[in-house]
């Protein structure tokens, strides 16, 4: 959707310098010797022709023009000019200017990538909108490696018909000079803000020393808001306003910005106690429209702190937690924007160097929606939107705070501010030593692992009773621990097929009798649901489609997500070959009765059946994306709003309240933590442990780190899914990784059965002399321990090659985590991925160790 924008500062209209005589990267752009080196790619079906044709003004004598007569996707056309990549330097300030015009009107992406696979982003990746007549259009960027001798400046026009025209195309390096804030300032002990004369924050420092965390070379719009007017929305930023008035309000500031149908009141109030600013806004409509967004504060910082930008990290809170290192390396023309709750488990961002660091939070304890955007372009852009669902014509009043301030040290320190205010929230009420309703097995310790009740490729079982018998046997002998298996591929259309679960597959005799050879054999069965998926259409091995259009259309249509138009139901289709969510599918709404009857059905029949967990999966941290719902007869809010948090919350409680008298080792688990969920979760599906950026290292994020078992271990207890999965073909040092964020762990075995035999037997004297640790001596920090900053130990760093998808990564020799108990106990665990014994001081301690190979290791201190 192109959304006119009101007030908003455009990168095109910033002060900026060209550097002197600055020279058109692009070998040609203006067009006038023909349409080459310019090349138009078509692929899947798209057909396309590129060429010059005269100018009818002032361009020059020619401008190319490209005319698509069958389109397909964006990316099914493509018109590209090809440059050498030395030509850029990664990090630096470029901009990319060209004119163009369409018929019809179209939006389209240019891009800067990689000219071969894996077509990596070199650092511009931007919308544009062209209409009929022509206009000039430009981007400033920062340039990102790409390792490949050429890149492409790259224009994407396959997914409409029509004739697209464009001219004067021009790359060049350029440079920005800094605006100076002038304001009214706010002072706590540690933090220095700065507002501009505007009312936008233009600099937030940190006292010691003045060190700039905020203050980019632009100074951002205070807020931006989404106003919506039937289909028609519009954003208009705090620039836009007709009057701003400033007044001292209790030691801090209140700006009040007067639009013509609407006022916005900020507030900015210094906390004493804790040093941070607590901002607060308000929006007084007088109008018809509906407040559809808020993004307030908007913070842009510098491109990197200090001299280099090496040493430099930005935590964001997806899912377990995750870092950005060297963001202006890593992440030029990227940009994070993930809802909470969803995938992010909780609600701050810290952009830190070793000198000092900027903390941005919500303390909103109701669930409400936002999104944390974290953007590099021409400064790093730190933002939240706050996601609402006003009716046309009324107010809107942030109900939580959003706070700022500054701190020294790293993600640990930005995180213990937070862990001193969430801790004080609902979701903390008990300790997991405290909590009655998660059973003994969980406090004790056990292994997750996997088994297909399917045939294999000779048309047999391999887990009929006998084998899974023999194989649960087998592991628990290998792994000293309870075996906790996963049912996967009991659905009867096939795996991840929700809703239709009954009859199980292959009956429901062998389902129940697959729970009993479980528990004989001292485990506990784990089913896992697709969430709140309907599975549509899915396709089977013997190459047919299940499909219950029928059904669906009758009976659960009505129940589904629908669009912000409140008539639409949301129905995705999928031409991905093997999607695991079928190739027609949609989401029930959490809301809806049906939807939470549905589960819960489910849920109770599974646990009747024998089986003990209960597995939410796919709904990663309880998303609000993909639970958002427009319609007017669900009995919700239509749009955004806490009723997704609240609808999760009724179903995990009925989920609990129905299975937990059918068996007393009932427990309750969702894929990936989020604070919100804690009382109603037994055990959480996490990944701190990888050391490959994939998934849950969404975007730019170069490294998983342990945030939320930082905030929130001794809660809740985390498992692994699953071990030697995202190692980079190094399975130790994840496994080191796990266990030091005291998870549970889990175990693909077939997975590990395709590593080399001299990676294999290592990995499993390992994961057994960890196991033997974990539920021994280590079991009350590692299951009930709360989470301190582990120690700075003088052990060498490994540099790992990951493969050529994921380039490489630095590890430490041994790996360390620190815990405390209630009684003020504390242990430092040192976990040894390698074949040869380390002595190691421990700094704090007075102590000195030897950590055995392939070993983990408890000190009380």
């Amino acid at each position: 959707m192109n959304i006119p924008r009101i007030g908003t500062a455009s990168l095109c209209v910033l002060a900026w310098s060209a550097l002197a005589a600055p020279q058109n990267l692009l070998p040609d752009g203006d067009f006038e010797s023909g349409f080459a080196p310019w090349t138009c790619n078509e692929e899947k079906g798209a057909v396309a022709t590129g060429s010059v044709e005269a100018a009818t003004d002032a361009h020059g004598a020619q401008v190319a023009k490209v005319v698509i007569s069958t389109p397909g996707k964006a990316n099914h056309v493509q018109v590209a000019c090809a440059l050498d990549r030395a030509l850029l330097t990664p990090g630096e300030l470029y901009k990319v200017s060209f004119m163009a015009r369409a018929e019809p009107e179209r939006t389209l992406s240019v891009h800067l990538i990689g000219s071969n696979k894996p077509w990596g982003n070199a650092g511009l990746q931007e919308l544009f909108t062209a209409g009929a007549t022509w206009a000039s259009f430009e981007r400033v960027f920062r340039a990102k490696e790409v390792e490949q001798p050429q890149v492409k400046l790259d224009f994407f026009l396959g997914d409409m018909a029509g004739a697209f025209w464009f001219d004067n195309v021009v790359l060049t390096p350029c440079e920005f000079t800094r605006q100076q804030v002038t304001g009214p300032v706010l002072e706590t002990a540690d933090t220095k803000v700065q507002f501009s004369d505007k009312g936008a924050i233009g600099l937030v420092a940190r006292k010691a020393g003045d060190l700039v965390l905020a203050g980019g070379l632009h100074v951002p719009p205070a807020y931006e808001i989404t106003l919506r007017r039937g289909e028609t929305v519009t954003e208009v930023a705090s620039s836009a306003a007709e009057e701003l008035t400033v007044a001292d309000v209790a030691g801090g500031k209140r700006f009040t910005f007067r639009h013509s149908d609407f006022t916005v009141h900020c507030s900015a109030m210094p906390e004493v106690e804790t040093g941070l600013v607590v901002f607060g806004l308000e929006i007084e409509n007088r109008g018809d429209a509906a407040i559809d967004a808020v993004r307030y504060p908007i913070l842009n910082c510098p491109a990197k702190l200090g001299a280099s930008s090496k040493d430099d990290a930005i935590l964001y809170p997806a899912c377990d937690g995750g870092l950005i290192e060297d963001p202006l390396t890593a992440m030029p023309g990227q940009d994070l924007n993930a809802t909470y709750p969803g995938p992010l488990s909780c609600q701050l961002m810290a952009y830190y160097d070793p000198a000092a660091g900027l903390y941005l939070a919500t303390y909103d304890g109701n669930g409400c929606p936002k999104r944390f955007g974290c953007k590099l372009g021409v400064d790093l852009e730190l933002s939240i939107t706050h996601l609402l669902s006003a009716a046309p014509g009324t107010g809107v009043k942030l109900s939580y705070p959003v706070v700022v301030g500054t701190f020294t040290g790293d993600w640990y320190e930005a995180a213990e501010i937070y862990r001193r205010w969430s801790r004080q929230q609902a979701w903390c009420a008990k300790t997991l030593r405290e909590r009655a309703d998660v059973p003994e097995w969980v406090k004790k310790g056990a292994i997750v692992t996997c088994y297909s009740p399917r045939p294999v490729k000779d048309g047999k079982r391999r887990f009929d009773p006998d084998g899974l018998h023999d194989f649960l046997q087998s592991f628990r002998d290998d792994f000293g621990l309870p075996v906790i298996p996963n049912n996967r591929g009991w659905e009867p259309y096939g795996e991840w097929c929700g809703q239709e679960y009954w009859p199980p597959y292959p009956d429901e005799a062998s389902f129940r009798e697959d729970a009993r050879i479980i528990r004989e054999a001292g485990g506990q069965g784990m089913i896992m649901l697709s969430g709140y998926r309907w599975t549509i259409d899915k396709p089977q091995p013997d190459g047919s489609v299940h499909s219950n259009e029928d059904r669906f259309q009758a009976e659960v249509s009505q129940f589904v997500t629908y669009a912000a138009d409140g008539v639409t139901p949301t129905i995705r289709t999928s031409e991905k070959k093997d999607d695991f969510h079928g190739t027609k599918f949609a989401q029930l709404c959490p809301a809806t009765r049906f939807a939470e009857d549905t589960i819960v059905d489910t849920a109770r029949r599974c646990a009747e059946a024998g089986y003990a967990v209960i597995h939410f999966d796919q709904e990663v941290s309880g998303p609000a994306a993909a639970n958002f719902c427009g319609s007017r007869n669900h009995g919700h809010t239509p749009g955004w709003g806490p009723w997704m948090y609240e609808a999760m919350a009724k179903l995990y409680q009925r989920i609990r309240a129905e299975c937990t008298p059918l068996n007393p080792d009932f427990a309750l688990s969702m894929e990936e933590p989020n604070e919100l969920f804690i009382p109603w979760l037994n055990i959480c599906q996490s990944r701190p442990n990888g050391i490959t950026a994939e998934w849950p290292a969404i975007g730019s994020i170069t490294r998983m780190v342990p945030l939320f078992s930082y905030l929130y271990h001794d809660y809740v207890v985390g498992w692994i899914a699953f071990y030697p999965w995202r190692s980079g073909g190094h399975p130790r040092y994840t496994l080191a990784n796990g266990f030091c964020a005291g998870m549970m762990p889990g175990l693909h075995r077939e997975s590990l059965q395709r590593f080399k035999p001299d990676e294999a037997e290592p990995f499993t004297n390992m994961l057994r002399n960890c196991n033997r640790t974990y539920a021994g001596a280590g079991r009350e920090y590692l299951v009930f321990g709360k989470m301190l900053k582990p120690l700075k130990l003088d052990v060498p760093v490994r540099t790992l090659q990951l493969g050529q998808k994921f380039g490489q990564t630095t590890v430490l020799a041994v790996s360390n985590s620190v815990w405390e108990l209630p009684d003020g106990r504390k242990a430092v665990v040192l976990v040894n991925p390698e074949t040869e014994a380390r002595e190691i001081t421990l700094p704090g301690v007075g102590k000195t160790v030897t950590v055995p190979p392939l070993d983990m290791l408890v000190v009380e201190f």
